[in-house]
């Protein structure tokens, strides 16, 4: 299955698989960036009962896929690769808020291990 672009603005894309291409590309989508301003997400606004609400793409995403979150603890919408721009189905799941942090932390060590590895290496 072959993934497809979603434009986001002249720089930034996601990558959808084809079942939601047509779907996606109905509405205009928006780059907002996470607190760290490291990762982004695809957004659109939208009015629900008189008042303007973001929607995120990975989370419309899972609804049309079916995935239902397994407690009600289950509310975040997460990328298994970590890579905000992959909305494909396979790679989206619900975390909890506990989960969705240790993979932040967990990847951060990562990163700086790769840092410190590359500092001793240079």
């Amino acid at each position: 299955m072959t993934e497809r672009q979603i434009w986001l603005d002249e720089t930034k894309y996601v990558v959808v698989d084809p079942i939601d291409y047509e779907w996606a590309k109905q509405w205009r989508w928006h780059a907002t960036f996470n607190s760290t301003g490291r990762k982004f997400y695809a957004t659109r606004m939208t009015r629900v009962a008189g008042k303007q609400v973001k929607v995120y793409m990975h989370k419309e995403i899972l609804k049309r896929a079916g995935k239902r979150p397994r407690t009600v603890h289950h509310t975040i919408g997460d990328h298994d690769d970590g890579n905000s721009a992959n909305n494909r189905r396979g790679n989206l799941f619900y975390a909890t808020l506990k989960m969705n942090n240790n993979r932040h932390r967990q990847q951060k060590l990562i990163e700086q291990k790769e840092m410190r590895f590359a500092d001793e290496h240079a």
